[in-house]
């Protein structure tokens, strides 16, 4: 092992660190992972990748992940383990992976490949990095959900480090490596397409004026995966007749006549940044682009950076909790800014390491103790509410799964658990997994900024309830009176409320279930006229829900 090879043990212990750290949030599966969990069991029950049968809608935009738990699941394995075991790997590997880059940007090489000399006693701003990576609330908090969010963090890394190796070694060949690094992020999340073309760009302009073999390996890095990719796009367009997922309509991002999802975004990017204490590395992250020997690995790795930022900005950030774009590109920014200790420290004639090493100690701590701070809030507070949202959602699937027949169909808000417990049509009021719901929303935010307008609301109840469901389950923040379709005020979503005071809601449904979650989120489940769900009484009856109430 050289001064330029990765300390495995260092790495083995931080990610033991981070394991254990995974372990605060084991329970915790979003509602949105159930969605792509019910287009993998689809798949492997030969259905095709559909939410419901015969409705070809783009609702997981994560394709190659789907296609993976459909895999496993035709083989025999549980859907939801087998998703959160991968994250968990994925999560691993990717902290492995963060040391591993650390050390290649140590050990950069100039445009003539001569190593930078004396680099290995820098293990100390390596670690006070990766334990201010381990520490962020997104790497933990998303590393057991069962989403694609490390999948893809562990994928952008290997690309990221074969790149940047294929440099240090000269090899054009190991270029094709990183390119289907950067292919596999394409296919796992939309954004990723921006890594491709980067990667390929870098290829092109560093590596394609050379002659024979050499130029010859970097052409086929860069054209085939970009094909494969092209081919993939095409028939995924084809197959749902949209060239953007669902989600993008539902949750939507920047247009020509719509930019007020640029403000969003740019503002839960600055946001994290200051709550997560990564502010604090920015100055050296500048620093590093002083360093000429660095200078290719800091804009290859920055211009990771921004393509993931202004993916951020342009879709408005995320709706689900702490930041989970922020991810892919954390790592790649303590990279940069693991450049400028480095810079500092071996600025001559002043020699600054003392300074360097006490100013990475300083910004790991910083990250540690705003991340912890954050860490026991989740605990305390949000968890407690998203944790008995995953169960209670599970709960009342398994419970709809008996007591209604397998043809039946649910309206409901929150799809993704529901859906995936009962197998049966499930269409949802925020339009994830509908296609018509979702051109509504974004036809509403596009003309008045929000999406439970005036113009949407009846809209959308009008369509939903003209599928004539089974059942629907209408959401409050408090309790209502149940058989009284009148409006509530602030006490229900614009949307929920449309269905709720729909005239057909009066006309033929009855509250069969009343659900208290917990003291400021409420079910009411509903039933049509002429149905009668197996042990739901005529009159409305209520299931309290109390799950980890030690949480609180």
């Amino acid at each position: 092992m050289t001064k330029y090879d990765t300390n495995w043990r260092v790495a083995a212990v931080v990610a033991t660190l981070f394991a254990v750290e995974t372990f605060l949030f084991i329970d915790w599966i979003p509602d949105d992972a159930f969605i792509c969990f019910r287009y993998a069991r689809n798949l492997a029950d030969g259905l095709g990748p559909v939410f419901n049968l015969g409705e070809r809608v783009e609702g997981a935009s994560n394709p190659l992940w789907t296609a993976l738990l459909g895999l496993l699941t035709a083989a025999g394995l549980d859907t939801v383990k087998t998703a959160v075991t991968l994250s968990l790997v994925s999560s691993l590997l990717s902290v492995l992976l963060a040391f591993r880059l650390f050390d290649l940007v140590l050990a950069a090489a100039d445009s003539d490949g001569h190593r930078s000399a004396g680099l290995g006693r820098f293990l100390c701003h390596k670690t006070a990095l990766a334990v201010g990576l381990i520490a962020s609330l997104p790497m933990v908090f998303y590393a057991t959900s069962g989403l694609e969010t490390h999948a893809e963090l562990v994928f952008l890394l290997l690309g990221a480090i074969l790149h940047l190796e294929a440099r240090t070694g000269n090899d054009p060949r190991q270029y094709f490596a990183s390119q289907c690094s950067f292919l596999a992020v394409a296919l796992i999340r939309p954004e990723g397409v921006l890594f491709l073309i980067l990667g390929a760009a870098f290829v092109v302009f560093g590596r394609l004026r050379g002659t024979g073999d050499g130029r010859r390996a970097a052409w086929v890095a860069v054209i085939v995966p970009l094909v494969i990719y092209i081919i993939f796009f095409s028939l995924k367009a084809s197959y749902y007749g949209s060239v953007v997922p669902n989600t993008y309509l539902a949750k939507p991002g920047a247009g020509a006549g719509y930019l007020k999802p640029l403000w969003r975004g740019w503002t839960y990017i600055t946001r994290f940044f200051v709550v997560s204490g990564l502010v604090s590395t920015l100055p050296f992250c500048a620093i590093a682009f002083a360093d000429k020997r660095r200078r290719y690995t800091c804009v290859f790795l920055g211009s990771l950076v921004v393509a993931q930022l202004a993916f951020v900005v342009f879709v408005g950030g995320d709706v689900l909790r702490f930041d989970r774009f922020t991810v892919p590109f954390t790592p790649l920014l303590l990279a940069v800014a693991l450049i400028g200790f480095v810079r500092l420290a071996t600025t001559k004639p002043i020699r600054l390491r003392g300074f360097s090493m006490a100013a990475a100690l300083v910004c790991a701590a910083l990250m540690v103790g705003l991340n912890g701070g954050r860490v026991q809030r989740v605990l305390n507070k949000v968890c407690y509410h998203d944790w008995m949202h995953a169960q209670v959602q599970r709960r009342i699937g398994a419970y709809l799964r008996e007591a209604l027949p397998p043809d039946a169909s649910i309206v409901v808000n929150e799809v993704g658990a529901i859906a995936y417990e009962t197998g049966m049509i499930t269409h949802d009021m925020i339009g994830l997994t509908d296609a018509t719901v979702g051109r509504i929303l974004y036809e509403s935010y596009h003309r008045y900024g929000v999406s439970g307008s005036e113009w949407s609301v009846p809209r959308i109840a009008d369509y939903l309830l003209s599928k004539q469901p089974n059942c629907v389950i209408i959401p409050s923040y408090s309790r209502i009176e149940p058989d009284v379709h009148e409006a509530v005020g602030r006490r229900m979503h614009p949307i929920w409320e449309g269905v709720f005071t729909h005239p057909d809601m009066a006309r033929h449904y009855r509250c069969g279930l009343s659900i208290r979650i917990h003291d400021r989120k409420y079910w009411y489940v509903y039933f049509r006229d002429g149905f009668q769900a197996a042990g739901a009484p005529g009159d409305a009856r209520c299931m309290e829900v109390h799950e980890y109430p030690e949480r609180r």
